[in-house]
């Protein structure tokens, strides 16, 4: 095996979000103080947490929310004058699943909480299996899949925000990219990330 040449790097070609946050910022874990990970209502959060808390319209079986965990993609930005970082995953609301997602600023230096939110509308609604990206303007979206145990089929959404939003909000109206045909059955995998990518 032989090295190919390429390209000499320099320090602007890193990204600087895989050095170690060494600012105390860290995923959270059971047990931390606010950790919520997706669970079915009425469940116990004592011992393994179940995730398969989402369900279908027309069938018992429920789909895992793959709530323990960040889904892909931790998305960067460098605007020149600051870094970001947004990241998003399912939480317990109320009754249902919502997409918790977060923009984080100056990974390389000081990593700071710049913003977080919970999109979650009191509609009886599950969201899960979320992704989140960020355009040049600062402009944040958000998909994820939609289901309920009433007339949603498993589907795909989307919301956003405009950079001048009120910080921690979704501002834009919900949207319903793909509306589901059906329910699946068989297995609560639904699947293991989705990706929300700027053109």
């Amino acid at each position: 095996m032989r090295a190919i040449a390429g390209p000499a790097r320099t320090s602007a070609h890193r990204y600087p979000a895989a050095r170690p946050l060494t600012s105390g910022l860290r995923p959270p874990t059971p047990g931390d103080p606010g950790h919520r990970t997706a669970r079915p209502p009425g469940s116990s959060t004592a011992g393994e947490p179940s995730d398969t808390c989402v369900p279908q319209s027309g069938t018992s079986q429920r789909l895992d929310a793959l709530g323990d965990r960040l889904m892909y993609r931790l998305a960067y930005r460098n605007f020149g004058d600051h870094e970001s970082l947004v990241a998003t995953h399912s939480v317990s609301s109320g009754s249902s699943t919502g997409m918790r997602w977060y923009e984080l600023r100056s990974p390389a230096t000081t990593p700071t909480l710049f913003q977080q939110g919970t999109f979650a509308p009191s509609d009886g609604v599950s969201r899960w299996m979320g992704s989140v990206a960020m355009d040049g303007s600062g402009n944040i979206a958000l998909g994820y899949s939609a289901s309920d145990d009433g007339s949603v089929f498993p589907s795909v959404r989307f919301t956003g925000r405009l950079a001048d939003d009120p910080a921690g909000t979704m501002t834009l109206a919900e949207q319903t990219m793909v509306a589901g045909g059906g329910s699946q059955t068989g297995s609560p995998r639904w699947g293991d990330y989705s990706a929300m990518s700027i053109d």
